[in-house]
Order: structure tokens, then C-alpha cells, then sequence
């Protein structure tokens, strides 16, 4: 009897232990990204006002490389303002609102690329392309160099990025299905790749769909890793490109965006819900890393701006973060890594460039 109840014990003990071994060696799934990093480095801005003051209107976008500092601010029938990233003298603007040569739709979005700045217009299907170098020797044609005309057939895009050789990489929509797409200059499709996470929610069309599938897209100076964010969530994925395939290095993806699809008469919405937060605002790349501004508030509760900047290297490693000292719009890392561009907003509701040391 004595044998038989220590047995029991015995086995229960056992189990008990297991199951705590078990507990302690299950790896538990972060609820925000922020958990995957270590205790962020506080940074205070080394230049608040680093571009001319009077030089700003309405600030949408930052890029950088080299000595090149673009920032996307409609002013004058232009998109865009270069400034040099050293200094912050005031260089020229460009980008002309138009049809004609040389000119955009307004709003496109474009990257800074071997010394280009290459734009992107998904309405006209229009690729176009500006040298820096001709900017900078205040050429009267505004730098215009080529114009690439693309049509993918059933398929949307939000962001492009050129990798040279002819070859396109878009993030968007394509088939309702896939998320990325590598095509060439003569609209053959090369590759596709990742499911959208809502491609099998019926309550979904192909416009919702790509409405909902929205983000930021970076690429390091090679053109080989890119990295891809949806607004208003937790995903972002690491891609690489090699011999005309698209391959996933990682995808992490720990909270779906939060849409209300909506269609009538023609018109399309996919709308935020009162759970809804913004998730990834803004990326910027160098050959290192893949920096993000970052923001786990809701978007009912605040503006799109975050003091939180995130750093992955190429593989999605969390490397670090950062925390400013004052609420972001925009982000640029310099190509050395050592300088963080930031657009911000002062007490008048004016705009500025600061700029922040890394190292």
C-alpha cells in the first residue's frame, strides 16, 4: 500500500515538474513590438532647426543619402525641397505639379536611389526619375532624366522601388492575393510573393483589399533587402531579391491592421475603428539597418507622431530604439548611421528639421 501511494506521489511530482519546465522553456509571444527590444537610449536633438525655417510648408516625407537631404513639401507647384544633408543650405526645389515632361501627379511618392530621387505615381502608372547632380548645378529642366511607364494588369500598387537593371519591386496588391511583385521595364512579372493577411476575408473587395494593405516600403544602397511595413499595425517583413526571385528573410507580424471596408456607388474606404493604432509611421533605411518610428497609442487618442524609433538590421533582428525627446513625424538616417533627420512641429504649428547624433 506504502509502495503504491509513493509511486503515485512520485508521479505526480514528476508531472509537476514538467509541466513548470515546460512553462519556463515556452517562449512567450510579445504583445508589441516594443518588448522585442532592450531599454531604449534617450537622444536629445543636437540641431533644432537645422533647414532654414522659412524654407517649410507642409512637411510629408523625409529621404536621405549621400549628401542629398529630400523633403516632401508641396510649396509653389513643386513636391519637393533638397537641402544638403551636411549643412542644411537650401539647394532648390523640384518636382513639378503638371502633365507634362518632367512633371507628377501631385502627392507621389518617391526614394533616393544612386543619386536619383525616383517617383512613383500609381494613377498614371508613371515612373519618373531626377539626378541630384543636376539639381545641385541648378539645371533650368529641374533635373528630370527619364520616364518609365508601367502596367502590371490586375494590380495596385502603394509603393515602388527601382533596383536598377530595369527591374521594379512594388509593394500593393496584386490578383487579391499577393503583397509584392518584381517586374521589369517591359511589364513582364518576374516574381510574387506573401499573402495579404486579409486575403481571405470575404467582407474585403479588391479595392478594400488594397486600400487596407497601405505602408511604407525601404531598400538598403545594393537594392538587394527590402523591408515593408502596413500602416496601422505590428507587420513588417525582410526580403531579399537574388536571381529574379523574391525571397521572405522574416516576417514578423504580431498584430493585424484594424479596417471598417466599406463600397457604394462606386466609392471605396477602408476606415480605422476605435481599437485601430498606428503601429509603423515611417521607415528609413541604410546598408545597416532598417530604422522605424514606432507608436503603440491608438489612433482615436493621438496624432500620427511617435518619440519611439526602432532599429532592425537587414535579417529583422531588433538591434535597439531610441527615444526622442519630442514626438516625430518623419524619419532619415544619414548612410553612416550616425545622424537621424526628424520632422517635427513647434508650439506655432510650424515645421522643422532637427537632427539627432546616434553615436
Amino acid at each position: 500500500m506504502n509502495m503504491k501511494i509513493s509511486s503515485y506521489l512520485l508521479t505526480v511530482v514528476v508531472g509537476v515538474l514538467l509541466a513548470l519546465l515546460c512553462g519556463c522553456t515556452a517562449e512567450k509571444k510579445p504583445e508589441s513590438v516594443s518588448e522585442l527590444f532592450p531599454v531604449p537610449i534617450s537622444l536629445s536633438c543636437s540641431a533644432e532647426s537645422f533647414v532654414p525655417e522659412d524654407s517649410l510648408a507642409v512637411v510629408e516625407g523625409l529621404a536621405c543619402s549621400g549628401r542629398n537631404l529630400v523633403v516632401y513639401d508641396l510649396q509653389s507647384g513643386e513636391s519637393y525641397v533638397l537641402f544638403d544633408a551636411l549643412s542644411g543650405e537650401y539647394i532648390t526645389r523640384f518636382g513639378r505639379i503638371g502633365q507634362g515632361p518632367g512633371e507628377i501627379s501631385s502627392g507621389s511618392y518617391g526614394c533616393l536611389s544612386d543619386g536619383r530621387f525616383v517617383v512613383f505615381d500609381d494613377a498614371t502608372k508613371n515612373v519618373t526619375a531626377y539626378d541630384m547632380d543636376t539639381l545641385r548645378n541648378g539645371a533650368r529642366h529641374g533635373g528630370f532624366v527619364w520616364r518609365q511607364r508601367y502596367d502590371i494588369g490586375d494590380g495596385q500598387l502603394s509603393r515602388l522601388a527601382f533596383l536598377g537593371n530595369g527591374l521594379f519591386f512594388g509593394a500593393g496588391l496584386l490578383d487579391s492575393h499577393y503583397q509584392y511583385i518584381l517586374f521589369d521595364s517591359d511589364n513582364h512579372i518576374h516574381d510574387t510573393a506573401v499573402e495579404v493577411y486579409n486575403s481571405e476575408d470575404t467582407s474585403f473587395d479588391r479595392y478594400t483589399r488594397f486600400l487596407s494593405n497601405q505602408g511604407d516600403l525601404v531598400m538598403n544602397c545594393s537594392g538587394k533587402r527590402l523591408a515593408c511595413a502596413l500602416n496601422f499595425s505590428s507587420n513588417i517583413d525582410f526580403l531579399a531579391v537574388d536571381e529574379g526571385k523574391i525571397r521572405l528573410v522574416k516576417s514578423l507580424r504580431l498584430k493585424n491592421p484594424l479596417y471598417l471596408p466599406e463600397s457604394s456607388g462606386g466609392i471605396y474606404s477602408a476606415s480605422v475603428t476605435p481599437e485601430s493604432f498606428w503601429g509603423y509611421i515611417s521607415l528609413c533605411s541604410t546598408d545597416k539597418y532598417v530604422y522605424a518610428l514606432y507608436s503603440d497609442k491608438k489612433v482615436m487618442e493621438s496624432g500620427r507622431c511617435s518619440s519611439t524609433v526602432l532599429v532592425y538590421d537587414w535579417d529583422g533582428n531588433p538591434v535597439r530604439s531610441f527615444q526622442l525627446d519630442v514626438p516625430a513625424f518623419h524619419i532619415a538616417a544619414d548612410e553612416t548611421d550616425s545622424r537621424l533627420f526628424v520632422s517635427l512641429m513647434d508650439e506655432e504649428h510650424n515645421w522643422k528639421i532637427s537632427v539627432y547624433d546616434l553615436k
